[in-house]
């Protein structure tokens, strides 16, 4: 990378350690914010040797990387107000295609060599004060989506989709969509690129729990969307409440939490009602769940009682161990947290999230430091984990496996 770089400022972090074997390595030390992409999306490079995340160490918020072979942290964006999980590294690893400017409301792509930034496209006129979220680019390193949203209210919604060769961004469905429902999450299929995992909530549910179907599968070319998991109502009528679905890596199941102590797995090829699902795991407290690139295992986080991050299983069809990696220290559980969430209220980055580099080697999330009261990112290293060894380690075309992480001294 041809980038401005710093030293490294990793730190061992042995109040995480539950394992000897596992230690947990803090890899930010600087600023108040330091969050990679959403747990469902990429944020390493696919060599495994670049972690992408964005801070605002230096006033306004940018994009970063760390090597996690020596720590080094490069500058990739200046001045770009870049919204916090509003970006996606580019299928071949030269870019980053953001949302940012001074309203929030600009789509640059940014060199990951020379560090060059330029504007792809502006919203359309009428989504101008809608907020941004995560990004997908498409396999063929055009097309992209996002869906965007009002707030408070989070609907008028919508999907928009762009084109970085074109410049372009339009609107997926209809105005009388975008104002009945509020469309989020959306997630591209590993397998397929026509498909879209899209969560999608009736305007007179917003506020009133969780949606009675929560969980949509939509074809970008024939325009067909519908239900994934038929979500179960409890003996006060009560929908189930279902969240935070995760691709596996075959692009035929989908992962989710049940609130608050299971993991499931559903097929997107069975009919709705009567589709293929199990129980994947159950926990204390499961809230975040993501599927290892190469290996048949999850990891997901926990909430409110925080006990850290955990290791689960995956057996088709049944039931799987569980396997307590780390420590993760949660944001939301210490009242100090509120002053960083008036500064920046997108308050997702207290949530551990955890996340994989592409070979499933490194799991990396977020943890709090009250002392200093910032968000900092951590990385394990899980290759002699359980579960690990029941698939070969797959790493990317190019890469040793022989990594200097982690030796920082204590």
């Amino acid at each position: 990378m041809g980038l401005q770089i710093t030293p490294a400022e990793w730190k061992r972090r042995p109040d995480l350690d539950i394992h000897g074997e596992y230690p947990v390595l803090q890899l930010t030390t600087k600023g108040g914010v330091n969050v990679c992409q959403y747990f469902t999306h990429r944020s390493w490079t696919r060599d495994d040797k670049w972690i992408v995340f964005a801070s605002n160490r230096t006033g306004g918020v940018e994009l970063h990387a760390a090597s996690i072979e020596t720590g080094d942290v490069a500058l990739l964006t200046r001045g770009a107000n870049v919204f916090l999980h509003g970006w996606a590294i580019t299928p071949d690893d030269r870019a980053v295609l953001y949302v940012g400017g001074t309203r929030l409301d600009e789509f640059h792509l940014v060199d990951l060599d020379g560090g060059e930034d330029r504007l792809i496209a502006a919203f359309p006129p009428h989504f101008t004060g809608f907020f941004p979220s995560i990004i997908d680019v498409a396999p063929d390193g055009d097309t992209f989506y996002m869906c965007t949203n009002t707030r408070p209210t989070l609907c008028p919604s919508n999907l928009l989709v762009g084109s970085i060769r074109r410049g372009s961004v339009s609107p997926f469905f209809p105005e009388a969509e975008e104002t009945a429902y509020f469309f989020d999450h959306q997630m591209l299929c590993p397998a397929n690129p026509s498909l879209l995992q899209v969560n999608k909530t009736p305007r007179d549910r917003l506020g009133r729990g969780d949606a009675p179907q929560r969980m949509w599968l939509l074809d970008v070319g024939t325009r067909e969307m519908r239900p994934l998991y038929k979500q179960k109502r409890s003996s006060f009528r009560k929908f189930e409440r279902v969240g935070h679905e995760a691709w596996l890596p075959d692009g035929k199941h989908l992962c989710f939490v049940v609130r608050r102590d299971k993991v499931m797995i559903v097929s997107i090829e069975g009919a709705f009602g009567s589709e293929f699902c199990w129980c994947a795991g159950k926990g204390p407290n499961f809230w975040h769940v993501s599927a290892n690139p190469a290996r048949p295992m999850l990891a997901a986080d926990t909430m409110w009682r925080d006990t850290g991050i955990w290791l689960v299983e995956l057996v088709e069809g049944s039931r799987g161990s569980l396997f307590n990696l780390c420590h993760s220290r949660s944001a939301w559980q210490d009242p100090s947290f509120s002053s960083l969430t008036r500064a920046f209220p997108y308050a997702i980055q207290g949530h551990p999230h955890p996340g994989w580099s592409p070979s499933g080697r490194f799991l990396h999330f977020t943890t709090y430091s009250p002392a200093d009261k910032a968000v900092h990112v951590c990385v394990v290293d899980v290759e002699s984990s359980p579960f690990a060894a029941n698939r070969p380690l797959a790493l990317p075309e190019g890469t040793s496996g022989e990594y200097l992480w982690p030796r920082p001294e204590m």
